[in-house]
This record gives structure tokens, sequence and C-alpha cells, in this order.
């Protein structure tokens, strides 16, 4: 007796890869569903940085709606002297919260919006780096594996402080985009047509640059070791290495050119900045490095807190060390995952301690265990090795339903952790960041005003000195005055300084 067909095996090839992709997708939404439910029961959570975030998404937005696409001066900012913010903090998450903005979000719900939005490209771009790793392999095992990794990075305890503890939406972006980088640098070196795989990786490490300053200084390193590992394996094919080697660099050189309006300038007038955030990292970057007893938190489910140093979780790397040590074939690309994971380490333990006091670079980072976001990708990719060692089908499916079913009990976020950042709505405006600065002394919203021009000078707010009543006052008219422009015409009969309550910044003239 013949069995009829099924309806998936009369589908096209196209229609069979479409509803295999929608299907995937669907299964990656559900899971994510757990790590997103704080941000849908709360909001926004009381975070240490959440709150400057939406103020500076609130005042983009203002500056846009006035005709300012790219404000890199902000003059609202340290209670009207100005500031250059977007001259030096990347801006690529702000106009992500912009668009939610735009379509009608408050700034609250806008960065609520954009974190969601991060989270899923995070997941999504472990999954197909992840699928493209297993490759060789039979098609449901691939899908398995790569759901596996998907969810250990959605779940990356580093990646969800960054959320609901942190509020560190630029360092989110940065975790989200490495995925897409090495899937996509990789595809450049495997794919039977590169240039499509070269664009995607031109945008998403131009994005880098846009997105998060500190892991541009952090990443790289890992980026070129993987590709050294790709390169190695890399198979004849119509395109010969060295073809695809141009391909690369010229991405390369695209995703520097994309980038080049916000670090070309932020290198030429770093030298500008007073030297603040690297005073405030030599002071606190030792309480901030890992020893044997504070590296690992065992606890089950991991506590989200915003205890330093910020720790692995046990079944975070539990899981990554069975999934490596388990995996049939540990091709180069394997051991340069586990390489970057394991130096990462080595950097942010006490051991390197003499190496972060000694060096400016370094301390441009502040805290050690930013590494973890570098570490976070191949403790996530590495679970797919169980998958693929398991050869029966249902034993390799069930350990796969396993391994998602341990990571979400162990690794979601709960909402009674939290607090709303706001319980009821708030209008934000130019007079809620002035309200901020003053009453948190954080200014250009900012905990440690890093962004300060070096001749600021150390009593900014003190009393304006008196002008001797004796002395005759010079006469002041003036003419016109704009957040970027001032005029004036100074009538006096004897020399005097002339103080302007505005931040210099380079370039202006007087």
């Amino acid at each position: 007796m013949m069995r009829a067909p099924s309806r998936f095996a009369l589908l096209s090839e196209p229609q069979r890869r479409f509803l295999v992709s929608g299907l995937t997708a669907a299964a990656l939404l559900l899971a994510a569903l757990p790590a997103l439910w704080p941000l849908v029961q709360l909001g926004l959570t009381q975070s240490a940085d959440g709150m400057l975030h939406v103020l500076r998404i609130a005042l983009l937005a203002i500056h846009q709606r006035e005709g300012v696409f790219y404000p890199r001066w902000m003059p609202d900012l340290v209670l009207g002297y100005g500031y250059p913010l977007l001259a030096f903090y990347g801006p690529a998450t702000y106009y992500l919260a912009g668009l939610f903005v735009f379509l009608g979000a408050g700034p609250p719900l806008a960065l609520a919006l954009t974190f969601a939005t991060l989270l899923a490209l995070a997941g999504a771009g472990a999954y197909l780096l992840a699928s493209d790793l297993l490759e060789g392999m039979e098609g449901w095992r691939r899908r398995a594996g790569a759901m596996v990794s998907a969810v250990a990075y959605l779940y990356a305890p580093y990646l969800l402080l960054n959320v609901y503890a942190r509020g560190a939406v630029a360092e989110v972006g940065a975790q989200a985009l490495l995925p897409w980088i090495l899937w996509s640098l990789r595809r450049i070196f495997y794919a039977s047509n590169p240039t499509p795989a070269a664009l995607g990786f031109a945008l998403s490490a131009g994005l880098l640059a846009l997105t998060h300053n500190i892991s541009l200084l952090f990443m790289p390193p890992m980026i070129a070791l993987y590709a050294v590992a790709v390169m190695m394996q890399t198979r004849a094919s119509p395109w010969p290495l060295s073809s695809r080697l141009g391909v690369a660099a010229a991405a390369s050189v695209a995703a520097l050119g994309i980038s080049a309006f916000f670090w070309a300038p932020l290198l030429m007038e770093r030298g500008d900045l007073a030297p603040t955030a690297f005073a405030i990292a030599a002071r606190y970057v030792g309480e901030n490095t890992w020893t044997w007893s504070n590296f690992l938190d065992s606890s089950i489910p991991f506590e989200y807190s915003t205890a330093i140093p910020f720790q692995l979780g046990i079944v975070q790397l539990t899981l990554a060390l069975v999934g490596f040590a388990a995996h049939p074939r540990r091709t180069p690309e394997w051991w340069a995952l586990a390489a970057a994971a394991l130096t990462a380490s080595l950097m942010i333990s006490a051991w390197a301690l003499p190496l972060w006091l000694n060096s400016e670079i370094l301390l441009i980072a502040q805290f050690p265990w930013r590494l973890l976001a570098v570490i976070s990708l191949p403790l996530a990719i590495f679970p797919a090795g169980v998958v693929a060692r398991i050869r029966p089908k249902p034993a390799a499916l069930a350990g796969a339903a396993a391994l998602i079913g341990a990571l979400l009990l162990s690794q979601r976020p709960t909402a009674s952790a939290f607090v709303p950042l706001l319980e009821q709505p708030t209008v934000i405006g130019r007079p809620a960041v002035a309200q901020f600065e003053f009453q948190t002394n954080a200014y250009g919203t900012s905990s440690s005003s890093e962004f300060l021009p070096r001749w600021a000078g150390l009593d900014l707010f003190g009393n304006a000195a008196q002008i001797n009543e004796r002395e005759k006052r010079p006469e002041v008219h003036l003419e016109m005055g704009t957040p970027i422009e001032m005029r004036l015409v100074v009538t006096t009969t004897a020399s005097i300084d002339l103080k302007i309550t505005n931040f210099y910044f380079p370039g202006w003239s007087a």
C-alpha cells in the first residue's frame, strides 16, 4: 500500500524554505517572550542609566522637530552651558528609539521598544551564526542546534543585565550586532556569491562604530581572530581565497567610510575632553575585576542585580563547556571563539589589573567586566555542540528542548526582581532635563560628565565674581542669540574679560 505524499512534500522548494523560515521566526519569538516579559509588565525598569537615555531620546526628538537632524552639540545640556554628547557617544540606538518616537511613542516607551527590538535582533543573529557553524548536518539538526544557541544568547545574563539592571542601550545594541557581523564575515568566505554578505558586513560593522565606542575597543580583535579561523578552512570555489580577501577588505573599508562622519571627528577632538573618565576608571577598576570567588553566580535562577563585578551564570558556563567538549568536529572557528572567550575572561581577572592601570586605551572602557559582551556570544554558541553529538533524531530533539528549558528556567528575568522606572506618564522636555541635571548632578545626563571640555574649570557652577560697583559696567547689547551663534556689541571705556556661559566647542571662533 503506497503512502500519499505529505502536504509539505508537495510544496515547491521556495515555498518550503519560506514556511520553515516563518516557523523558525515564530519559535524564536515565542522563546524570547519570557526575556521580554518584564518590559511588557513594567515598561522600563529602574536601572543605572535608563533615565539618562530617556532624557537624551526626548531631547534628540525636540531638536529633530526643530530641524536639526544630527545635533552633535546639544546646547540644552549642562544647565545651558551645552554638551557635545553626540560628538562622542554612539548615536545609533537613539535614532532607533527616535523612530518609535516619530511613530507616536513617548521617550520611555520608545526606549523599551528599542530594547525589545535589539533583543530580537540578537537572538536572530545568533541563530543565523550557529546555523552556519553547524553546516553539513541534517537540516532539522542544524535548526535545533541553532535554536539552542539563539536562546542561550537571548538569555545571556550580561545581555539581560544591560537591559534591566544597567539600562545600557548602546551596549545592548553592540551585543545585538556582533553575531550579525561574524555571520556576514563568514558568508563572505563561504557563500557562492560573497557580494550580498559584503554589504551586510559593511552595514553591521559600520553600525557597530556608531553604536557603542567601548565595544569598538574590544570586538574588532575578536572579529579579526575569527576571520583568520574562517580563512584557514575556506574551501575551493568559483571565488578563490584571494578574491574573497579582497571583498572582505573592501567591505571593511566601506564600514569605516559609512561611520567616518562619527569616528573621525571623535578621534580628532578626543584630546579636548577633560580626563574625568580616566580618573574615575583608574580609581574603581580594581573592584570591578574578577577573582576566583566572585566571577561566577552559582545561584539558580541567576540573580539579576547591579552588584559589581558582573558575573557569569553557572548554567551558562556549564552548558558552554559541555557543548564545546561534546561537539564532534571542533573546527578552527570553534577554537577561535573559545580563545576569544578565554582571553576576555583573563582580561577581566585581577591578574590583568596592571595592564588596565597602565593603559589609557583600556581605561576608556572604565570597567573590565564590559568584556562580558565578547564572552557571551561564544558561550551561547557552544551548547549547540550537544545537539550535534546526539545521533538519534528523537533524542537530539529532546536534548535541544531540555537545553532550552534549562536556559529559560535558570536565566529568565522576572518582573518581581525590578521596579518600574516611571509609575505614571510624565512630560519630558527641556525643563525636565534641566531639573534632572540640577537634582542629580548628572550634568549632560551623564553620571560622570565624561564629555566636559578640559577647559570647563573645576568651579563650574560657583558664584560669578562680583563686579566692583565703583568700576563702570560695560554696556552689552545682544544683537542675535541662537544655540550655536551669538552676536554682541560691547561698549566699555576699559579692557575687560567677557565671560559667556557656554562651553567653547572645537571649531567655534570669537
